[in-house]
C-alpha cells in the first residue's frame, strides 16, 4: 500500500490559517457574552422597542461578520466548494433566515409613513440579530465541545433565573406584599404607576403583586418559561440519553439542574410551557419505541450514528414519569385548570385580530414593532386585553412582514426540518469529540476550529459587564438571588464539568430542547425578545451545524489546486467583508448612534434645575433621533408643566408644535394621540380655553377612530360633548355603557375606569390633573 503524503504548509499558510480561527473564536465568544447579557437583561417586546436591545443587535452583526469572515460556507463540504457546487441545504437555511429578515425590513420601508418609526427599526435590527446568531452558530458549533458548553451554558443560565425566581416567591414577593398592605400609595409611586384607589389599573397590579408567578429578571412569567422550557428538555435528554455513560457526580449535576429548573417552571403557572415538555416527552417516548435499535450495542447498528442511539427502555420509563407527574401536577393546580380555556379564548381574539390585520395588509402587515397599536383598530368588542405581541411565532412573524414573511419562516422550517432529519450526514467524530478537529493546513480551517473556550471566556466577560456596567447604568443584579444563584449554578457546573470536556451530547436531546421551545412559542411571546430568542438562536445552529470536516484524503488530492480553490474563498470573504461593513454603518446611522444620543439628552433634559436647558436638550435628542415621537410628548409634557403656572402664547405655540409632531411620528397609536389629548383637556382645567378644549376633543376622535372598542375613550369623548351640550353626546355614552358591558370584564366596568373632568378648576389642578370614574362623570 503507498504511503500517505503529508500536506505540509508552504510559506505565508500558517499566519493565514491563525487569522480565521482567531475571527471565529472571537464570534463564538461575542455569541456567549449575548447569552450572557440577555439572562440578566431580556428586554421584553415593549423594551426591545423602547432600544433596550440595540446594543444586542450590534454585538450580533459583528459576530455574524467575524464567522461569515472565517467559514464563509455551512454545511458543504470544502471539495464541493472548491468545484463549485455549492449545497442548497447548507445555503438554502441561511438564505432562508436572512431573507426573513431582509423581508420584515422591506415591510418597515413600505409602511414607513404610517409607523412609529424608531419602534419599527429597533425591532427590524432584532429581527437581522437573530438571523445574524443563527448563522453564525451553524458555522461555529459543529464541533461536540461547542455544543456541550453552548448548552452547558443555556442550563447555567436557567439555573441562575430559577434560584432568582424561587428567591422572589419565598423572600422577595412576601415583603413586596407586606410593604405594599403597609403603604399602597407609597409603593406605586416608587414603581411610577398612577393608579387611583378601585382604578382598574390598581386592580390589575394588585392581581399581579398577590397572584403573579416568579419572573426572575423577566417581565412575564410566561416569557421566563421561554429560557426553562429548553433548559429544562436538555437536562432530562442528557440525563435519560446518556445515563449509562454519566458518571455519578454528572448524573447528580445535571439532576440538581433538573430539578431547580423544573420546579420553577411548574410555579411559572405557564400552560404553554407544561404542555410543550409534555408533548416533547411523549415524542420522545415514541421514538424510542419505534427505534429500539438505540438499546442495542452499537456495534449491532453498525449504519446509526452513537449519537443517535437512545435506551429506549429508560427514555420511555423517564417519559412516563415526567409525564405524570406533570398531568397530576396541573390537574391539582387551581389557578391552571380554571384559567386555560379563558387563556385560550383570550389568545383566539390575538389571532383573530392578527388575521384581520394581515387581510388589510398582506404584503406587509402592520410591520415590525407597532402591533400593539394597530391591534387596538381590530381588537374584538368582547376583547379587554391591549398586548403587545399575538403570543404566536407565526402571527407574529404575520404582523410583521405579512404573507410573504410567514412563507419565508415556511420554507426556514422545511429546510431544517429536512436538514436535521434527512439531510444532515456529521461524522461521528464531530459529534462527540472534546477536541476540534484538526485539518492539514490547505485552504480554510473546517467549522470545529471552535471548541468550548472561546465560550466559556465569551460568558465570562457578559457576566462581568452585566455586574460592572449595570452598577453604572443602575441595572445591578439583585445581590440577595445572586448570592444563592452562583453557588448553587456553579456547583452545577463543577459536578459536569467531565461531560463538559468528554462527554457526548444526544443529538435527541437537542432536537427536544429546540421543538419545545417552539411548541411554547405557539402560544406564547417570546419570538423577539432577547432573553427567551438568544438561546433559541444558538442552540437551533449548533443543531443545524453542517460538516465542512472533509475526509483527509480528499483534502490531499486537492491540495494541489490551492490557488483556484483559495480564490472562491477569498472572494467570499471580500464580498462578505463589504456586505458586513455597510451593515455596521447602516446599524450603527440608524440604531445604536440615534437610539444612545437621544438617551443621553433626555437624561440630561430630566436632571436640568432650569427649564430652558431642558428644552435644548430635549430638542438636541430630537435632532439626535428624528424618528421617536416618545421624544416629541416628552418635550411637549414640558411645556405644559411651564404652562400650568403662566399662559404664554409663545410657550402654547411651542407645545402645538411638540403636539403635532409627536402625532405625525405616530399616526397610528392611539395611547400616544390620547396622551396628548390628556395634556390639552389638563391645560383646559387649569385656564378654561375653549380652543384647549377643542383640540383635545379632537385628538379624542381621532385616537376612539384608531381603538373603537376603547371604553375609556368613549367615555371620556361623551363628557367632553356633554359639556360642550353637543346631541351626539348620548349616543357616545351609549357606546361606552355597551363596550364596558361587553365581555363581562370587571376591569373594564365603568365604575373602575378613570378619565378626566371636563371643568375650570384654576389653581387646583396645576400638579396633577382631576380625574374621577367614567361613570361618575357620565351621571353628571
Amino acid at each position: 500500500m503507498a504511503k500517505k503524503r503529508s500536506v505540509k504548509p508552504r510559506a505565508g499558510q500558517a499566519q493565514n490559517q491563525f487569522r480565521w480561527p482567531l475571527l471565529a473564536s472571537l464570534s463564538a465568544g461575542l455569541l456567549a457574552m449575548l447569552l450572557a447579557l440577555a439572562t440578566f437583561w431580556p428586554a421584553d417586546s415593549v423594551a426591545v422597542e423602547m432600544g433596550e436591545a440595540i446594543y444586542f443587535c450590534g454585538l450580533a452583526i459583528i459576530a455574524a461578520i467575524l464567522a461569515w469572515l472565517a467559514i464563509p460556507v455551512p454545511g458543504a463540504g470544502l471539495t464541493r466548494l472548491r468545484s463549485g457546487s455549492l449545497s442548497l441545504r447548507g445555503w438554502g437555511i441561511d438564505l432562508a433566515a436572512w431573507g426573513l429578515a431582509l423581508w420584515i425590513g422591506v415591510s418597515l420601508y413600505a409602511l414607513q409613513d404610517v409607523l412609529n418609526l424608531r419602534a419599527a427599526v429597533n425591532e427590524w435590527w432584532l429581527w437581522v440579530a437573530g438571523a445574524a446568531c443563527f448563522t453564525s452558530a451553524r458555522r461555529l458549533f459543529a464541533a461536540g465541545a461547542a455544543q456541550r458548553t453552548v448548552v452547558l451554558l443555556v442550563i447555567l443560565s436557567a439555573c441562575l433565573l430559577a434560584v432568582h425566581g424561587w428567591h422572589q416567591l419565598l423572600v422577595s414577593f412576601p415583603a413586596d406584599r407586606a410593604q405594599y398592605a403597609m403603604d399602597p400609595d407609597g409603593v406605586l409611586r416608587m414603581v411610577g404607576i398612577e393608579a387611583p384607589p378601585g382604578s382598574a389599573q390598581r386592580m390589575n397590579f394588585e392581581n399581579r403583586l398577590r397572584d403573579g408567578g416568579p419572573i426572575a429578571t423577566f417581565a412575564l412569567s410566561n416569557t421566563l418559561a421561554g429560557l426553562l422550557v429548553p433548559a429544562l428538555l436538555l437536562t432530562l435528554g442528557i440525563l435519560v440519553g446518556e445515563w449509562r455513560r454519566l458518571a455519578m457526580r454528572e448524573r447528580f449535576g445535571f439532576a440538581i439542574a433538573a430539578f431547580l429548573i423544573g420546579t420553577l417552571l411548574l410555579r411559572t403557572n405557564s400552560r404553554s410551557a407544561v404542555l410543550a415538555v409534555l408533548i416533547v416527552a411523549v415524542a420522545w417516548a415514541i421514538y424510542s419505541v419505534l427505534s429500539r435499535d438505540g438499546g442495542k450495542p452499537a456495534s449491532d447498528n453498525k449504519s446509526a450514528p452513537q449519537a443517535f442511539a437512545v435506551p429506549w427502555k429508560g427514555i420511555l420509563a423517564a417519559a412516563v414519569v415526567v409525564g405524570s407527574l406533570l398531568v397530576a401536577y396541573v390537574a391539582s393546580n387551581r389557578e391552571i385548570m380554571e384559567r386555560a380555556t379563558a387563556s385560550v379564548a383570550f389568545r383566539m381574539q390575538y389571532w383573530r385580530g392578527t388575521i384581520s390585520l394581515v387581510q388589510q395588509s398582506p404584503w406587509f402587515g402592520c410591520g415590525p414593532g407597532n402591533f400593539q397599536s394597530a391591534y387596538e383598530n381590530v381588537r374584538a368588542m368582547d376583547a379587554s386585553e391591549q398586548v403587545a405581541e399575538p403570543h404566536n411565532l407565526w402571527m407574529e412573524t404575520a404582523a410583521a412582514g405579512g404573507i410573504p414573511a410567514v412563507l419565508l419562516l415556511v420554507v426556514l422550517v422545511v429546510l431544517c426540518v429536512y436538514w436535521v432529519f434527512v439531510g444532515s450526514r456529521t461524522p461521528q467524530a464531530l459529534q462527540s469529540s472534546a477536541e476540534p478537529v484538526s485539518l492539514p493546513l490547505v485552504g480554510p480551517p473546517a467549522l470545529a476550529v471552535v471548541d468550548g473556550r472561546p465560550l466559556l471566556v465569551g460568558y465570562g466577560c457578559g457576566v462581568l459587564v452585566v455586574w460592572f456596567l449595570g452598577a453604572l447604568i443602575g441595572r445591578f443584579p439583585d445581590v440577595d438571588a445572586q448570592l444563592w444563584g452562583w453557588p448553587l449554578g456553579g456547583l452545577v457546573v463543577a459536578l459536569v464539568w467531565n461531560w463538559l470536556g468528554k462527554g457526548t451530547l444526544p443529538r435527541n436531546a437537542l432536537i427536544g430542547a429546540v421543538s419545545g421551545l417552539l411548541i411554547h412559542w405557539m402560544l406564547s411571546s417570546g419570538w423577539t425578545i432577547p432573553g427567551a430568542a438568544i438561546p433559541f438562536w444558538l442552540l437551533a445552529g449548533g443543531l443545524l451545524a453542517g460538516n465542512a470536516v472533509e475526509p483527509e484524503q480528499g483534502l490531499e488530492r486537492e491540495s494541489e489546486k490551492r490557488p483556484q480553490r483559495s480564490l472562491v474563498f477569498y472572494r467570499l470573504r471580500w464580498t462578505v467583508g463589504a456586505v458586513g461593513l455597510g451593515m455596521l454603518v447602516a446599524y450603527f446611522y440608524s440604531g445604536m448612534r440615534p437610539v444612545t444620543e437621544a438617551q443621553r439628552w433626555s437624561t440630561e433634559a430630566i436632571t436640568a434645575l432650569r427649564i430652558d436647558r431642558a428644552e435644548a436638550n430635549y430638542r438636541r435628542a430630537i435632532e439626535a433621533d428624528a424618528w421617536d415621537p416618545a421624544l416629541e410628548v416628552a418635550l411637549a409634557d414640558l411645556y405644559r408643566q411651564v404652562l400650568m403656572a403662566e399662559s404664554n402664547q409663545a410657550l402654547r405655540e411651542r407645545f402645538a408644535a411638540a403636539t403635532e409632531a409627536a402625532a405625525n411620528k405616530a399616526p397610528r397609536d392611539p395611547s400616544l394621540i390620547s396622551r396628548l389629548a390628556a395634556m390639552y383637556l389638563h391645560l383646559y382645567q387649569r385656564w378654561g380655553d375653549p380652543a384647549d378644549l377643542q383640540e383635545a376633543k379632537l385628538l379624542y376622535l381621532r385616537a376612539a377612530e384608531l381603538a373603537p372598542v376603547s371604553e375609556r375613550l368613549a367615555a371620556q369623548i361623551a363628557v367632553i360633548l356633554m359639556a360642550e351640550q353637543d346631541p351626539q353626546a348620548a349616543e357616545w355614552k351609549e357606546r361606552a355603557e355597551t363596550l364596558a358591558a361587553a365581555g363581562g370584564h370587571i376591569e373594564r366596568e365603568l365604575t373602575r375606569v378613570n378619565i378626566l373632568s371636563v371643568e375650570v378648576l384654576s389653581e387646583a389642578v396645576q400638579a396633577k390633573p382631576e380625574q374621577k370614574t367614567a361613570a361618575e362623570l357620565l351621571k353628571s
